[in-house]
């Protein structure tokens, strides 16, 4: 009896010694296994995910360039009130007046909480000249590629045949400021 308990002692302390480590690293190497295939799988979900999303801000970033596109800067508004009069010149209109309004400021707010401001400017601009003229006057200012609103167009003319038109309108730009260059400054 005595024997035969010495014999299942060792036999037990040899299963704990040798037998159970082997099997708790087999456990530990099908886990690893497991935990790895799940991470392959994960990052190529990421993978995915990153592709998808960089396509989304690359959109975004276009549309952000063809928006900020659609105004002015502050140098490019002051080139296109500079050139108001030699437009005119050059479309044969002759320049009766051309008054520019104050500055209006619009703020807005973004997504991000980031406050900013949107200055609309004004001209009043009056000449006289032909149908001709003025479509060829309103044809130039189409050519810039940001945004130009004719407002208030009014074209008259002292006979009903022939004789000199009197055009008066009102051009309206937006003017959006450059952040980069702000903070660069």
């Amino acid at each position: 009896m005595v024997l035969l308990s010495v014999i299942i002692l060792v036999a037990f302390m040899a299963f704990n010694w040798i037998i159970l480590p082997q099997t708790t690293y087999l456990r530990a190497a099908q886990l690893y296994e497991n935990m790895l295939g799940d991470a392959g799988k994960m990052t190529t979900v990421i993978k995915g995910q990153m592709a998808s999303k960089r396509d989304e801000v690359s959109k975004l970033n276009d549309e952000i360039a063809r928006v900020q596109g659609r105004f002015f800067s502050a140098k490019r508004a002051a080139e296109l009130f500079q050139d108001l009069e030699p437009i005119a010149c050059q479309s044969n209109c002759d320049l009766d007046q051309l008054t520019f309004m104050p500055p209006e400021s619009v703020s807005y707010k973004n997504d991000e909480g980031e406050t900013g401001s949107i200055v609309v400017k004004r001209a009043v601009i009056s000449f006289t000249s032909t149908y001709g003229d003025v479509i060829n006057f309103l044809t130039k200012l189409n050519s810039y590629t940001q945004r130009i609103t004719i407002t208030d167009l009014t074209i008259e003319s002292d006979s009903m045949i022939n004789g000199p038109l009197y055009c008066r309108m009102t051009i309206t730009i937006h003017i959006i400021e450059d952040k980069e260059q702000k903070e660069n400054e």
